[in-house]
């Protein structure tokens, strides 16, 4: 049964982008050939019907249009079934490649904590080694590299609300990170081989 303050994270790294760009590596874009790895994974998003109630990016432009890939192929069946457009991500400077991890995950359970209904969900799109520091500490308590991510992966998370019991006994000026409960570890290529027909093996 659902609490108040649940909710679910699909937290992904950006698709293949470019090695370089003379403007720096913010600049960077997705190549045609990341962007067409993505759009192949729309088809498990849709058949496992992942969508979020709320987006955030990094402000990094290949982590934008890889956000803007899954939007824009998730749309039109978001809206057929909620009557109500899948929001556009939201930027926020916390996700940067090498962002503040503590600050990154405060900024996910604020968003997260807000959000009403049976189970909502945030969405995430950022990079290495933010995604992998961000998995490994709400799963395993620690940063130390748990979980590495390739391009276009997706983990799929379960976000506890807080114990009641955690405040009044252990009372802290700051919340601890909750320990997450691993729902799936969708690497691009699963994801790819699933929407063309093959089992789906982890």
């Amino acid at each position: 049964m659902a609490r108040l303050n649940d909710f679910e994270l699909l937290l992904v790294r950006h698709g293949t982008a470019q090695p370089f760009h003379e403007q720096g590596d913010s600049h960077r874009e997705l190549t045609p050939e990341g962007r067409t790895r993505l759009e192949r994974t729309l088809s498990t998003w849709l058949s496992m019907d992942w969508h979020w109630n709320v987006a955030l990016s990094s402000p990094y432009v290949r982590a934008q249009q890889t956000a803007s890939v899954f939007q824009q192929g998730l749309h039109a069946r978001y809206l057929e079934s909620h009557m109500i457009d899948l929001p556009e991500a939201l930027i926020d400077d916390e996700l940067v490649p090498h962002g503040d991890l503590d600050e990154a995950i405060a900024r996910i359970m604020d968003v997260g904590r807000l959000l009403a209904g049976p189970r909502p969900r945030v969405a995430v799109f950022s990079h290495n080694p933010l995604v992998s520091r961000i998995a490994s500490k709400l799963v395993c308590g620690d940063e130390l590299g748990q979980f590495s991510f390739g391009t276009g992966d997706m983990l799929h998370l379960f976000i506890p609300a807080p114990s009641h019991f955690d405040t009044v006994l252990s009372p802290q000026k700051k919340e601890p990170a909750p320990r997450a409960v691993v729902l799936g570890f969708y690497p691009a290529s699963a994801q790819i081989a699933m929407s063309e027909g093959a089992p789906l093996k982890l």
